[in-house]
């Protein structure tokens, strides 16, 4: 890249994390504010501690290098500083602890509110039919005709009837897209599969019972259902425990607002992108 390729990149990256920065340390402000500064000394001392246990070592790592010293000179060649990244650390534990203490969300969410949140979006806990299924295939070729087709796929079925495992059966003579793995297709929504016979037999079908062949043009298949799931619709006592967690943190969100907004009042910030030009 060249130079001013490499400042214009660089300030978009700024744009990015400065918004980011400045709201962890106008928290970080507030938590030096509030707590007894007897007591900030021996918060830092076990954060460093969690950091250079915890962190450190894989950081190291990544660096490329083997001692701590030489981390230490592998950032000073990039402007940076242990030191540095220790403090940086430290201010961001303790905004992200001091947020967990200002923006508390414990108190219970109302019942009600929850059912109206369900009653309003019934739609989203639809869901529709689904199944899982084996599949024998025998396609029709120039070299093989309808008739021997009909044969070799029917002899397939009498295979399974007289007790073969179907997988096995899959594996050794179908020509389906499944074969290798046993002719098993995973879940599958109704009305997703291109063959409107197969798509209609695995939904109408009784589980366990093999198909009788179905012809799908060019090609003929022998299904049998391994477990098929109606359309219906997520109970509320399902759908609670999402809905309760959602409010949660919605709540979280309004309440980080208002608490940043306070700060902001306390704490003018003020940066280079402020007046740029549209």
């Amino acid at each position: 890249l060249k130079p001013e390729q490499v400042r214009e990149l660089k300030l978009q990256i700024y744009r990015q994390l400065l918004k980011q920065h400045i709201e962890s340390m106008l928290v970080y402000v507030d938590a030096c504010r509030t707590i007894p500064e007897e007591r900030l000394p021996e918060i830092e001392k076990k954060v460093r501690e969690a950091f250079d246990q915890q962190q450190l070592p894989k950081l190291v790592q990544e660096a490329g290098v083997s001692t701590q010293g030489e981390y230490d000179l592998y950032l000073r060649a990039r402007g940076q500083s242990l030191e540095r990244i220790r403090k940086t650390y430290f201010e961001r534990a303790l905004a992200a602890q001091w947020i967990q203490q200002k923006v508390s969300t414990e108190e219970e969410i109302p019942h009600a509110q929850m059912i109206a949140i369900y009653q309003a979006h019934l739609k989203e806990y639809e869901f529709p039919a689904k199944t899982r299924f084996e599949q024998l295939t025998v396609r029709i070729t120039p070299e093989q005709s309808r008739e021997q087709a009909w044969q070799k796929l029917a002899g397939m079925g009498n295979r399974v009837i007289n007790g073969e495992p179907f997988s096995d059966v899959a594996k050794a003579f179908s020509e389906g897209l499944t074969a290798s793995g046993g002719g098993t297709y995973d879940w599958t929504i109704k009305g997703s599969l291109v063959s409107k016979a197969v798509d209609e037999s695995i939904f109408t079908l009784p589980v366990g019972t093999l198909s009788s062949i179905l012809d799908d043009g060019e090609v003929l298949h022998i299904v049998r259902v391994i477990e098929r799931v109606e359309a219906g619709r997520v109970p509320f006592v399902e759908a609670q425990v999402g809905i309760k967690e959602t409010l949660r943190e919605q709540r979280r969100a309004d309440r980080f607002d208002e608490y940043l907004t306070r700060l902001r009042n306390l704490t003018p910030v003020w940066t280079i992108f402020d007046n740029e030009p549209a």
